[in-house]
Formats: C-alpha cells, structure tokens, sequence
C-alpha cells in the first residue's frame, strides 16, 4: 500500500507539473500574440542534389502575420503558384523564367499578386502569347541562383531570365560560401549551403513540430531568436558591411564594400555569360526596399544580350502617389509594389522590342 502510495503520489506530482506547464505555455502563447505578434511564415524548402535550396512542392497553407494573411501555393515542382509548366517549350510562346528570393517569390501576396503574375497578365493581355515561371526561393542570394539555373531554369528553355535583385543579395552571396574570389578570379568551392535543413527535418518528426511551427507564436518567437543568432554568426564569420546609399537616384548605385561588392559583382558577370551561352536574353532587375535604397553594382558588364533597370522610379512613384507598395513593419512589396514592379519590367520590354534591340515576341 505504501509503494502503491509512492507511485500515486509520484504520478499526481508529475502530472501536476505537465498541467502547470502546460498553463504557463498557454499564457505565454496568450501574451505573445497580445504583445509582440510574431510573422506566421514557415519556410518550406528541402535539400536538393546539387547542395542548395529548393521550395517543396505541392505546398498548400496559409502565411500570417500583424499586416497580412494569405494563401500561399506550389506546384509539383516548388514553382509558386498552381500552375504546371511542362520542360518542353511551348510553340509560338514567349517563355520567361524568374529568379530571386522572398520578394520575387512573394512573401506577403497572393499567388495571383506576384509580379511574375502580373508581368505574365500584361503580356497576355497586350497581345503576346507569354509564359511566365517563378523559380525564386526565399533567401537566395545570386551565388544560389546561378546554380539553380544550370540545375534546373536551363532545362526549361527560357527564352528570356529575370534576375530579381535585392539590396540583401551580397550578404547572402558572402554567407552562402559557396563562390570565393582568389586574386580577383571568383572560384567555386566544394561547399554545399542548405542551412538549418537537416536539424528541420529531424525536427519535423517529433509530432507535432508540424502544427505548432505553422500556428504558434511563442514557438515562432523562439524559432526565430535562434535563427538571428545564427544569422549574426555568419555575419561575424564573413565580416559583412554593408551601406546603403541615400535615397537619390543619382546617388543610387552598389555600396556593398570591398570583398562582398567584388564578389556580387562576379557572381553577376557568371550568370550574365551562363544565361548568354544558352542563347537566352538576361534582365536583371534591381528591386530597391522600401527606403528606395540599393546596393546593386551597376558597374557590372554586360552585353547586348543582357539589360539592368531599377525599380526606383516606379516604386517611388507609387509610394508618391499614395498606393503603398510596400509593408509598412514587413520588408516586402504589397500587391501594388508587385504590381510597379512588373509595371517597369514590362516597359522595359516593350521599349526594347519596339526598339528591334531584343527580338520581338
């Protein structure tokens, strides 16, 4: 009886600490949401054969945060977006591939709001037969985007590549480690850059990982305490600086310093003479934030196959006028920022086609 008594008594006292920890979680979960809202956004990438990111495919959920809610979709390839593309090109279409990260990607709008989207839209509807594919994954930087295009964009035959460029980009170029610059030469390095993702998936076994990571804020806020200090980590490991220029458009041009701008810069000059090779056309696109500051190194050279513009003036003209393109605590573009994005992309086009510069469709 006396045993049986210590079991109970044992039982009761562990229960009891489960039942208090449980409330204090819940209260803390409570105080979270009232307090410090955190930003639902679970990044569902996966490893890939060639040692970067991938999106997964078929993804179907919802991103949350204080200022936006949306549904956000894959493809069966990680394409966003529904909308299955088939490798073969398409007869008597126009097809254009889209590399960049999150904001390419469209964190913060819908899958009909992105300016892929809405280029592809504008296209159609001005009488062009156009297919428009986003590849983009969140947190690529240009070193990983040249990879995925000889590992998966080229296979598709694009008849023209937008690069989306951010003003993050040679930060995530110098923490990716996987390019270097030997005396002023970029090399490749045999390192792969698939951060965070075996720790992920062993964490995505324990059940109910899954759940709480997409709709628990407290879990999210400690999630995402760890991720800044590995983030400040890398940062410290490649002594990365950065420093945005003002906000004039004469004074806005690259300023990521020394090593990393050198870097960004070859990385550039890689994937303008990758996507040449094929015989595709380049537009790189210079997306300014919401400060309408850059650090893209316009020094860049190219060749008639390949055109830089910056978003500056349309984004600028759309925040003049009222229509806020971009978030206000996010860091992304609204619907209207993706909407002026695609605006100026499309311009651009049609001048240069008018032009007979580029083909025409």
């Amino acid at each position: 009886m006396k045993r049986l008594s210590r079991k109970k008594k044992i039982l009761f006292s562990l229960a009891l600490y489960f039942l208090i920890s449980c409330i204090c979680l819940l209260v803390a979960e409570v105080a979270i949401r009232i307090v410090c809202p955190q930003s639902i956004l679970p990044r569902f990438v996966e490893n890939t054969t060639w040692g970067i990111r991938k999106v997964l495919p078929n993804i179907n959920t919802i991103h949350k945060t204080p200022e936006y809610s949306y549904r956000y979709r894959t493809n069966s390839k990680g394409f966003r977006g529904t909308k299955e593309h088939e490798i073969v090109h398409p007869e008597s279409c126009f097809r254009i591939v889209v590399q960049g990260d999150s904001v390419t990607l469209g964190h913060g709008v819908k899958d009909n709001e992105t300016y892929s989207y809405f280029l592809e839209e504008m296209l159609n509807e001005d009488g062009f037969r156009a297919e428009v594919i986003n590849m983009a994954v969140s947190g690529f930087g240009t070193a990983e985007e040249i990879i995925q295009f000889h590992e998966v964009a080229k296979k598709y035959k694009p008849d023209l590549v937008i690069l989306g460029f951010f003003q993050n980009d040679p930060l995530n170029n110098a923490v990716c480690g996987l390019f270097t610059v030997e005396e002023g030469v970029l090399c490749r390095t045999e390192d792969d850059f698939i951060p965070g993702i075996y720790l992920r998936d062993r964490l995505y076994a324990i059940p109910g990982y899954s759940f709480f990571s997409q709709h628990s804020h407290l879990f999210t806020f400690f999630r995402q305490k760890a991720s800044s200090v590995v983030l400040r980590r890398l940062r410290k490991k490649t002594e990365f600086h950065s420093t945005p220029i003002e906000e004039t458009k004469e004074q806005n041009k690259g300023n990521a310093t020394n090593q990393n701008a050198l870097l960004t810069k070859l990385l550039l000059r890689k994937h303008v003479d990758d996507v040449a090779q094929t015989g595709a056309k380049l537009l790189i696109v210079d997306i300014v934030d919401k400060r309408l500051k850059s650090c893209f190194p316009t020094d860049v050279e190219h060749d008639t196959n390949t055109m830089a513009i910056s978003t500056y003036d349309a984004l600028k003209r759309s925040r003049d006028e009222g229509r806020k393109p971009f978030y206000e605590i996010d860091s992304h573009p609204t619907a209207e920022g993706h909407r002026a994005i695609a605006t100026c992309i499309y311009e651009a086009l049609r001048d240069e086609w008018a032009s007979e510069t580029w083909p025409s469709i």
